[in-house]
């Protein structure tokens, strides 16, 4: 290993020689009756010591999102020492847990048979996910709202009733629910998870530090820690009894993405741009076998051009207008108001990968458009952004269109017959849409807006036994290697919504529980001086400054860190409202942060209409506005 010093490597194999002597000369006798894990225990010791470690926790955890809070949380609940170490920068953390739709999996008691039912038949013929994996996994759903209420301390749950699979036994008996009685995408089920890690002292997070490589003894194969970039230099970092591996998936890698899934351009939904495959490669190191790789959830939205910013959700919004999605042949190849369950669609008598044309189109007339003030709510009125930067593309005629979009105008013109057909027949032969949601396209003028792959989230990595123990190709467990949340996850074929953040807690759980129990083939001692430890070292906290009149406030909204408002008054008007830290998602939140405070000024209130398509930044700068005039 690349972590051993020269020092620690020449020791190692000293005290190795020297046992693999004193065994030579036991050869002969009757070993009956020794402990014959001693020679293991010094060869295991003098490994750690002969590491060059710059700190030392007893359990590290490598991902902060909601599998590595739940994870960290149950570990120092167990009185260990706990290190996060996150990739990405605060304002930024969290990966998928933080953007996602915030829902919680639950099973009720008396739906514990249906829901192992329902998970088997998802499974469908696979062998990957054992039938005691998913009754483990489903008796920990159990708990998932109990614990967010009771150990997080998270308000009231709302139950979200969506169900991915309903013709399948068992369907419906994982809930869905969001914390605090929302209808979640706020992030505040995350923000509760985080204020829980901060709020306990055994607890460290060190931002901006990337794992880099697994340190392992060759010999035991025990994983000892984990070599860290902290502030440019490399630290290894020493762990007691257990490293878990939360890192995320694989969305922001390209090479992967081409090698399992066979697609060149997937845009991450949520933005993460830190989840770029690093487990896959750590954990194949260290002799991890890996399942799942060629399982994710996914599907085609619109993608801002100028910052490959996701406008989630496009398909079910555009269809409300009657919208029809076309190929590059200018041709319909699904039915274009559904979206899929997760990423499959029902075909035959199976459930499929979403069907990913190479180059795709939604394809609708003026009569459509001007049926809305916007075709999404993310979009700005009348369409007017699109129209004028090109990419919502326009032409008098299906012929000139057609050569905007680079597809054949037959193609669109045997689009529109059969559009016309449907509607006057009242069935959708091809694809059985809903023919109420459909229009007519036969007068222009028409427009098209490009449509792209994008990626929910992937489900393979190393893959973990019921006690989230990750295993090598003889399933045997990597002695102190744990996994939990999306890398390696259970899924071997469908997917059921808000089991990827609800799982994450399932096995957040069962990991720091069991990577926190003290093991016996580790020396518990400190192996690092209090004086010699190495840490990130401490960010400036900002200052805002304010003049009379001005008052600071700061509220969450979707971002990792606060977003923060000065507020200006001139007696009981309110003359300004400034955004001077914001870590909102771009062009999500733009309009917000643009009209919100406007329409503050304008009312002398905080209490103003939300943006449609940004509720979440806009309530997050009208609660900052009060912070900051001291009404919350």
């Amino acid at each position: 290993m690349k972590a051993i010093n020269r020092r620690g490597f020449i020791k190692t194999c000293a005290v190795s020689t020297a046992l693999m002597a004193s065994s030579a000369l036991l050869s002969g006798c009757d070993t009956k009756g020794t402990d014959q894990s001693t020679e293991a225990a010094v060869e295991v010791k003098n490994f750690e010591e002969g590491i060059n470690w710059g700190n030392e926790y007893d359990v590290i955890v490598i991902g902060f999102g909601a599998a590595g809070a739940a994870t960290a949380i149950t570990a120092a609940g167990n009185n260990a020492n706990v290190l996060i170490v996150e990739k990405a920068p605060k304002m930024l953390a969290g990966g998928n847990s933080r953007v996602c739709g915030q829902r919680i999996a639950t099973v009720a008691k008396d739906k514990r048979e249906d829901a192992i039912a329902y998970i088997k038949a998802m499974r469908g013929n696979f062998t990957t996910l054992t039938d005691d994996m998913i009754e483990v996994y489903v008796d920990e759903l159990m708990n998932n709202e109990s614990w967010m209420l009771d150990v997080v301390g998270v308000g009231e749950f709302k139950t979200i009733g969506t169900v991915d699979f309903p013709n399948l036994p068992g369907a419906g008996s994982i809930v869905n629910k969001c914390a605090f009685n929302t209808a979640g995408w706020d992030a505040k089920a995350y923000h509760a998870l985080k204020a829980k890690v901060e709020s306990m002292s055994n607890i460290d997070v060190w931002y901006q530090a990337p794992a880099l490589e697994l340190i392992q003894d060759p010999a035991t194969k025990v994983i000892h820690g984990v070599k860290v970039k902290v502030d440019g230099s490399e630290v290894l970092v020493r762990a007691k009894n257990g490293v878990v591996m939360c890192l995320g998936g694989h969305e922001a890698n390209a090479e992967m993405h081409q090698n399992y899934f066979m697609q060149t351009k997937l845009n991450t939904v949520g933005n993460a741009v830190y989840n770029t495959g690093d487990g896959v490669k750590m954990a194949s190191v260290v002799g991890a076998q890996m399942w799942h790789m060629a399982n994710l959830v996914t599907d085609f939205d619109f993608v801002y051009p100028d910052t490959n910013i996701v406008c989630f959700g496009t398909i079910p919004m555009f269809a409300k207008t009657g919208i029809v999605m076309v190929d590059g042949n200018g041709r319909r190849f699904r039915d274009d108001a559904t979206k899929s369950a997760h990423g499959k669609l029902h075909f035959a008598d199976t459930e499929i990968q979403a069907i990913i044309p190479n180059r795709m189109f939604a394809f609708f007339n003026k009569e459509m458009m001007d049926s809305v003030d916007r075709i999404h709510p993310k979009f700005s009125l009348h369409n007017e952004e699109g129209l004028a930067s090109g990419w919502i593309m326009q032409g008098n005629t299906v012929e000139e269109l057609a050569e905007k979009m680079g597809v054949p105008a037959s193609g669109l013109a045997q689009t529109i017959e059969e559009v016309e057909t449907a509607l006057v027949d009242g069935e959708d032969v091809r694809f059985g849409r809903d023919v109420t949601t459909m229009k007519s396209l036969k007068n222009g003028p028409y427009y098209a807006v490009e449509m792209f792959p994008d990626i929910v989230n992937t489900m393979g990595g190393a893959k973990r036994n019921k006690n989230g123990e990750i295993v090598d190709y003889d399933n045997n467990p990597i002695p102190h290697l744990y996994g939990a949340g999306e890398f390696g996850d259970i899924w071997a074929k469908e997917y059921q919504g808000s089991c990827n953040f609800g799982g994450g807690l399932v096995f957040g759980r069962i990991t720091g529980k069991n990577a926190s129990s003290v093991k016996a083939d580790s020396t518990q001692e400190d192996l690092v001086k209090p004086e010699n430890k190495v840490a990130p070292k401490p960010k400036e906290e900002k200052e805002f400054e304010c003049a009379k009149n001005q008052f600071i406030g700061k509220s969450f909204g979707m971002g990792g860190e606060e977003l923060v408002v000065r507020v200006t008054t001139s007696g009981s008007d309110i003359t300004n409202v400034e955004i001077l830290q914001s870590s909102e998602t771009p062009r999500v939140s733009d309009r917000a942060a643009k009209q919100v405070p406007q329409s503050i000024i304008d009312n002398d209130t905080a209490d103003v209409d939300t943006v449609s398509g940004a509720t979440v930044t806009s309530n997050a700068i009208k609660n900052a506005v009060k912070n900051a005039l001291g009404m919350q």
